[in-house]
């Protein structure tokens, strides 16, 4: 979780019910298809946003601009900075976003099942108010969306390897 003065900011997984496959044994594949449409502000069409991807060249999307936030690549960028990419992202009306799941799912483990679902990840961003916005990324498929074990949506466990992620984002 990161905090501004005015915003708490989580990443979060959004895991599709019915958009996924079954894998049986180490190696085993399967192919996962499926769209879903989710209501959510993009994160994209921040002029800051863009500019900071642009200046300091972190990877685009959702889970790109995480990992830059948080990490030590943006520790000579003001909160305010930061803030001021959320505040223009808040401010802006509500889009569709649809995903086109597009991906392979790998077994990891011999004689074991993984029943795997498609998942996207999204920012949670809660204001000084208590209103909440659902904000995603169309900058990044591969890097935002994948698949996770639908017993363990959390992640932490035996996960399925994922590869030929063709994912696409349009919103």
């Amino acid at each position: 979780m990161a905090t501004t003065n005015s915003y708490k900011v989580t990443l979060s997984k959004g895991v599709e019910e019915g958009i996924g496959a079954s894998v049986s044994g180490k190696g085993a594949k399967a192919r996962v298809q499926g769209s879903a449409t989710v209501k959510a502000r993009h994160l994209d069409s921040s002029t800051k946003y863009k500019a900071l991807q642009s200046k300091y060249d972190f990877r685009k999307g959702t889970s790109g601009f995480w990992s830059w936030l948080v990490g030590s690549g943006s520790e000579h960028v003001s909160k305010e900075e930061k803030e001021e990419v959320f505040t223009q992202v808040v401010n802006t009306q509500e889009i569709n976003a649809t995903f086109r799941y597009d991906l392979t799912v790998e077994g990891y483990a011999p004689n074991v099942q993984v029943d795997a679902r498609a998942y996207y990840f999204y920012f949670m961003i809660t204001d000084d108010q208590g209103n909440t916005y659902h904000i995603v990324s169309d900058g990044d498929p591969g890097g935002d969306t994948g698949a996770v074990n639908a017993d363990d949506p959390s992640g932490k466990g035996d996960q399925p390897g994922v590869s030929n992620n063709n994912t696409t984002i349009t919103v």
